[in-house]
């Protein structure tokens, strides 16, 4: 298969199949502590610890409620919102609505 956009060609079909955007999540486990413009944020059972700014706090705000990366995208709030997503996926502080994190 051939990825083009947000659709994968299939080489021996011809069929266009639809690119699924996941529903990304908050963790529950996420920790946040404030200071001034900057934050210390963890996983409660992974671990993690980062200093990150505002922007990213807030980037997080906008997962509270399922949403896929192309939902904040379309927000038009963040700039490389899948760059982001996935970063913060990678620490478990942004998790797919199917995962159980225990």
């Amino acid at each position: 298969m051939q990825y083009l956009g947000q659709f994968f060609i299939s080489k021996l079909s011809g069929k266009k199949e639809k690119k699924m955007d996941t529903l990304l999540k908050r963790s529950e486990y996420l920790q946040i502590i404030p200071d001034g413009e900057m934050s210390i944020v963890w996983h409660s059972l992974f671990g993690y610890p980062m200093i990150v700014n505002r922007e990213t706090i807030e980037f997080l705000g906008t997962f509270s409620l399922p949403r896929t990366t192309t939902d904040v995208k379309n927000l038009a709030l963040f700039s490389e919102v899948e760059e982001n997503a996935k970063m913060l996926q990678n620490c478990f502080f942004l998790i797919s609505v199917d995962l159980d994190e225990r």
